[in-house]
Protein backbone atom coordinates (compact mmCIF):
# COMPACT_ATOMS: atom_id res chain seq x y z
CA UNK A 1 0.00 0.00 0.00
CA UNK A 2 1.43 3.58 -1.27
CA UNK A 3 1.69 6.46 1.12
CA UNK A 4 -1.02 7.78 -1.72
CA UNK A 5 -3.64 5.48 -0.99
CA UNK A 6 -3.47 5.56 2.79
CA UNK A 7 -3.83 9.73 2.40
CA UNK A 8 -7.26 8.46 -0.03
CA UNK A 9 -8.29 6.32 2.35
CA UNK A 10 -7.66 8.54 5.29
CA UNK A 11 -9.64 11.24 3.55
CA UNK A 12 -12.56 8.84 2.57
CA UNK A 13 -13.15 8.45 6.79
CA UNK A 14 -13.03 11.66 7.43
CA UNK A 15 -16.70 13.40 7.52
CA UNK A 16 -17.26 16.14 5.51
CA UNK A 17 -19.16 19.51 6.81
CA UNK A 18 -21.93 20.43 5.21
CA UNK A 19 -21.24 24.04 3.66
CA UNK A 20 -23.69 25.67 5.79
CA UNK A 21 -26.75 27.79 4.44
CA UNK A 22 -28.30 30.78 2.38
CA UNK A 23 -31.31 32.62 2.79
CA UNK A 24 -33.70 33.22 -0.09
CA UNK A 25 -36.10 36.04 -0.17
CA UNK A 26 -39.39 34.81 -2.02
CA UNK A 27 -40.75 37.27 -4.58
CA UNK A 28 -44.24 39.35 -3.41
CA UNK A 29 -47.51 37.90 -5.05
CA UNK A 30 -47.83 41.01 -7.35
CA UNK A 31 -43.94 39.73 -9.50
CA UNK A 32 -44.03 38.10 -12.98
CA UNK A 33 -43.69 35.28 -13.89
CA UNK A 34 -40.05 35.75 -14.78
CA UNK A 35 -39.14 36.42 -11.32
CA UNK A 36 -40.58 33.20 -10.05
CA UNK A 37 -38.91 31.28 -12.51
CA UNK A 38 -35.95 33.18 -11.81
CA UNK A 39 -35.98 32.37 -8.18
CA UNK A 40 -37.31 28.57 -8.41
CA UNK A 41 -33.90 28.13 -10.74
CA UNK A 42 -31.56 30.16 -8.18
CA UNK A 43 -33.41 27.59 -5.60
CA UNK A 44 -32.69 24.54 -7.83
CA UNK A 45 -28.86 25.88 -8.05
CA UNK A 46 -28.57 26.52 -4.69
CA UNK A 47 -29.69 23.13 -4.12
CA UNK A 48 -27.41 21.14 -6.11
CA UNK A 49 -24.40 22.92 -4.52
CA UNK A 50 -25.22 20.97 -1.30
CA UNK A 51 -25.98 24.17 0.94
CA UNK A 52 -29.16 24.09 2.94
CA UNK A 53 -31.59 26.72 1.28
CA UNK A 54 -33.76 28.70 3.68
CA UNK A 55 -36.78 30.69 2.03
CA UNK A 56 -38.62 33.67 3.54
CA UNK A 57 -41.78 33.68 3.03
CA UNK A 58 -43.70 36.71 1.87
CA UNK A 59 -47.28 37.08 1.61
CA UNK A 60 -47.65 34.45 -1.47
CA UNK A 61 -48.71 30.70 -0.87
CA UNK A 62 -46.85 28.70 -3.38
CA UNK A 63 -46.82 25.57 -3.18
CA UNK A 64 -43.41 24.52 -0.73
CA UNK A 65 -40.07 22.74 -2.31
CA UNK A 66 -39.15 19.19 -0.86
CA UNK A 67 -35.83 19.96 1.16
CA UNK A 68 -36.34 23.63 1.46
CA UNK A 69 -36.37 25.04 5.08
CA UNK A 70 -39.33 28.07 4.87
CA UNK A 71 -38.98 31.00 7.55
CA UNK A 72 -41.60 33.66 8.45
CA UNK A 73 -39.38 36.71 8.83
CA UNK A 74 -35.62 37.16 8.80
CA UNK A 75 -35.34 36.50 12.27
CA UNK A 76 -36.13 32.91 12.13
CA UNK A 77 -34.58 32.56 8.70
CA UNK A 78 -31.14 33.67 10.69
CA UNK A 79 -31.66 31.29 13.23
CA UNK A 80 -32.10 28.58 11.01
CA UNK A 81 -29.00 29.25 9.21
CA UNK A 82 -27.19 29.67 11.91
CA UNK A 83 -28.72 26.33 13.21
CA UNK A 84 -27.32 24.86 9.65
CA UNK A 85 -23.98 26.27 9.84
CA UNK A 86 -20.97 24.02 11.06
CA UNK A 87 -18.64 24.97 13.88
CA UNK A 88 -15.74 23.05 14.83
CA UNK A 89 -16.13 22.87 18.26
CA UNK A 90 -19.68 23.55 19.20
CA UNK A 91 -21.45 21.66 16.04
CA UNK A 92 -23.19 24.37 14.81
CA UNK A 93 -22.88 28.08 14.63
CA UNK A 94 -26.31 28.64 16.75
CA UNK A 95 -24.74 26.78 19.94
CA UNK A 96 -21.53 28.86 19.65
CA UNK A 97 -23.95 32.14 19.93
CA UNK A 98 -25.36 30.36 22.85
CA UNK A 99 -22.40 29.60 24.37
CA UNK A 100 -20.84 32.78 23.72
CA UNK A 101 -23.79 34.40 25.40
CA UNK A 102 -23.68 32.16 28.31
CA UNK A 103 -20.18 33.12 29.49
CA UNK A 104 -19.09 36.32 27.32
CA UNK A 105 -22.17 38.55 29.16
CA UNK A 106 -20.68 40.53 32.16
CA UNK A 107 -22.83 40.76 35.17
CA UNK A 108 -23.45 44.35 36.22
CA UNK A 109 -25.33 43.67 39.74
CA UNK A 110 -27.40 40.87 41.34
CA UNK A 111 -30.41 41.31 41.12
CA UNK A 112 -32.73 39.46 44.32
CA UNK A 113 -37.08 39.83 44.65
CA UNK A 114 -37.24 42.28 41.97
CA UNK A 115 -35.06 44.51 43.73
CA UNK A 116 -31.59 45.94 41.48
Amino acid sequence: MTIRSRIRRAEALVPKHSPGAVILREPPSCATAETFAAFDANVVAEQSTGRTVIVVRTDTERQRRPGVTYAANEFEAQLAAAATTPDDVYGDKLRAILANCKTGLPIVREVSDGEI
